[in-house]
């Protein structure tokens, strides 16, 4: 048999509880429009709950399965490697983990960053990030946050008191650690 067989339909009278997919969150689902990238999905088996983060779906531009632009470009290179953070894909990771936690149909607040060259408003919340950044130029940028004008509606795919594992491989696992670190009480400790 092979594991997804094993774990998703295992064999008649193996005493192992079937896992199911709970929840997929991606930029190949119908009708979603993907923006950075991110991409999780929700696993829940025997009492347990796992939310597997994809890493980098690099290809070539314009074939099947690949997020070049949003993942290796926007999320690994433009975000962890010049401001120590994937930041557009832990802002969707966030509103995820927001919907999965709520209620269903609840409405769930939603946020966005964005980066510029310019100083936000004094009513905005934002980072200045300083140094070598861009091609070596000490050139300022500012990192804001804010909340969409649209909320998000709840899921209700996790419970109150519910634990989640995290695991995650490259930008995945740097996603799960940083996700562990903001929802301390809904992550078990375990990030893998």
């Amino acid at each position: 048999l092979s594991i997804a067989q094993y774990l998703f339909d295992p064999p008649a009278g193996s005493n192992i509880a079937p896992w199911q997919i709970a929840h997929y969150h991606g930029g190949d689902v119908a009708g979603y429009t993907d923006k950075s990238g991110f991409a999780a999905t929700l696993f829940k088996g025997d009492g347990e709950n796992v939310l597997a983060i994809r890493g980098v779906e690099a290809g070539l531009p314009g074939t099947e399965g690949s997020d070049v632009y949003h993942d290796l470009l926007g999320a690994s290179v433009g975000g962890v490697g010049m401001m120590g953070a994937a930041v557009t894909q832990i802002i969707d990771m966030v509103n995820l983990i927001g919907r999965l936690t709520a209620a269903a149909g609840a409405t769930v607040k939603q946020y966005h960053a964005s980066l510029s060259l310019t100083r936000p408003a004094a009513d905005t919340a934002y980072v200045e990030l300083t140094g070598e950044l861009v091609f070596g130029l000490d050139v300022p940028m500012y990192l804001s946050f804010g909340s969409h004008d649209q909320p998000g509606v709840g899921i209700g795919a996790l419970s109150a008191g519910d634990k989640i594992t995290l695991t995650g491989h490259s930008l995945g696992g740097h996603l799960a650690v940083v996700a562990a670190k903001l929802f301390p009480g809904l992550v078990n400790a375990d990030v893998y």
